[in-house]
């Protein structure tokens, strides 16, 4: 099959049908493998960017090794006749390699998904085949795969399941990882940096985090760093961060006493678009009980969950919820 993917600033809805494992025909396969061997991309000049960081995951992806990555359609975001064109072309061609299209339309602006359905209607009208190009809309909020028809119509779903890395969610983002200060894969002064006070805090959370089995994957002190629009770059430790189904959730743990408000600007900052970019779960866990009401009015207009000592216990549970 070949993969037409619309790409807006948000790339994981467009990794998801590649690493989803499907249960449905047409797309289920009994090796597990992707059902798609052809993959293209198509986005304005602005998310050129998030397309170069998913040709870059999937090319590292074991299993994607003999996957076609072809060129990147870009595509103006708002003329619809010209999105179309470009459109139809890239599915006729697919096709007349032997290729069944199926088109991922959740991403890009509105006036993009309506091209891609006048497209879909176009092809449909002249191959009198509603089935010979089916579209894919990811719906996160219900975590489902939403098939539709040329017509536009929903012809089934299924739910979500996908294992995605930690690694790969931030790399999406054009982030670079790692698990040491220095960004080096060799570990070369990673155990230098001395202890710090929320230690046995973030070891507690981590732990308890592990043993819940809520998660794909756990890791603590991952360090992660992003050039931004101004030339420089964007750098920052997150104590734990977990995984669930594609959805991530970062954990900052503070064990004193003296809580400021720059503790929950260093989560919220995660989601702003000149920092980190991305958008997941948010929860400061606290050694304490007492918070103050400055800090309760600020964590809530930044949606992140506080956890007080005495709900460290349900950590692993709550930062769950953080996911769904």
């Amino acid at each position: 099959m070949f993969l037409l993917s619309l790409v807006g600033e948000q790339p994981i809805p467009v990794l998801i049908p590649l690493w989803q494992q499907w249960t449905t025909r047409p797309f289920s396969r009994s090796s597990g493998a992707s059902p798609f061997s052809c993959i293209q991309f198509a986005g304005s000049k602005n998310t050129l960017p998030v397309i170069a960081h998913l040709e870059v995951i999937i090319r590292n992806k074991p299993g994607f090794e003999d996957v076609e990555i072809r060129p990147a359609l870009t595509i103006d975001a708002y003329d619809i006749q010209s999105t179309r064109q470009a459109l139809e072309e890239a599915t006729s061609s697919a096709e007349a390699d032997g290729f069944r299209s199926v088109l991922n339309i959740t991403g890009g602006t509105k006036l993009m998904t309506l091209a891609a359905l006048q497209a879909m209607k176009r092809k449909s009208s002249i191959s009198d085949n509603l089935l010979e190009t089916n579209m894919l809309y990811i719906n996160t909020e219900k975590n489902r795969l939403i098939f539709l028809n040329a017509d536009g119509e929903e012809t089934g779903s299924e739910e979500i399941c996908v294992n995605l890395t930690i690694a790969e969610y931030l790399q999406a983002h054009g982030i670079e990882v790692s698990d040491n200060q220095a960004f080096n894969p060799k570990g070369a002064n990673n155990d230098a940096l001395p202890p710090k006070a929320g230690d046995a805090l973030e070891e507690r959370v981590t732990s308890l985090a592990i043993d819940s089995g809520y998660f794909d994957e756990v890791r603590r002190n991952v360090y992660i760093r992003k050039p931004v629009p101004d030339g420089k770059t964007v750098s920052n430790e997150l104590d734990v961060v977990a995984i669930s189904n594609g959805r991530l959730v970062v954990c900052s743990c503070k064990a004193g006493i003296n809580i400021k408000k720059e503790m929950l600007y260093e989560l919220s900052s995660l989601s702003r678009r000149e920092a980190a970019g991305i958008y997941c779960g948010k929860v400061l866990a606290l050694g304490q009980e007492d918070i103050p009401p400055g800090i309760l009015e600020r964590a809530r207009a930044d949606h992140i969950r506080l956890v007080t000592g005495s709900e460290i216990n349900r950590i692993a549970f709550i930062m769950h919820l953080e996911t769904r």
